[in-house]
């Protein structure tokens, strides 16, 4: 049963880096981004199920992307959340995406990483791996890395997906550390 038709727009907006003494960039008016908006967006169908439709254009936006982001306006939002888990599956199964990075400790990302790559390591407390705002007990969060679990138990060790932390662990820590992991494995 389909839950809700989200509208998804890819927005790729240049930065101007153009220095100080250069003319003035003067933003377009309302009307000419709302119409460049609705010119560019397609509907995804969000379902309970894995008859999730994607959009054709999704192929097209992620084409030679190295780093894809996913972000949410709110959280723990069941549609939100819903969304994002069909993009990633999508994006695992059709397009090459071998590495999820989610808001979550460094150091607490670490034992899901065992887990979600070694096909002979136990689901660890999901509650306590991710124990930011409760991430841990979102069923949708749950089942996202369970599926990725059963992807990665059937993938060759060289084709798993793997799963980076990027905050600060849990208590305290450095950003260095997650951050030095997700562009080696960019490199």
């Amino acid at each position: 049963m389909i839950l809700e038709t989200l509208l998804l727009a890819a927005v790729l907006m240049p930065i101007d880096a153009r220095p100080d003494s250069a003319p003035a960039w003067s933003s377009p008016s309302t009307d000419t981004v709302r119409q460049w908006i609705v010119s560019r967006m397609e509907p995804v169908m969000i379902g309970e199920n894995d008859s999730s439709i994607v959009p054709a254009g999704l192929a097209r936006v992620v084409r030679g992307a190295r780093v894809i982001g996913l972000g949410e306006s709110a959280h723990h939002k069941h549609e939100l959340q819903q969304l994002r888990f069909q993009l990633t599956r999508e994006l695992v199964r059709r397009h090459g995406m071998r590495a999820v990075a989610m808001e979550t400790g460094y150091a607490d990302a670490l034992l899901l990483e065992r887990w979600l790559s070694d096909p002979s390591v136990s689901e660890p407390d999901l509650s306590a791996a991710l124990p930011y705002a409760g991430d841990g007990e979102q069923e949708e969060i749950r089942a996202a890395l369970r599926w990725l679990k059963r992807y990665n138990d059937r993938q060759p060790a060289g084709s798993r997906v793997r799963f980076i932390g990027i905050d600060m662990s849990n208590g305290g820590g450095a950003l260095r550390p997650p951050l030095e992991r997700a562009w080696g494995y960019l490199d």
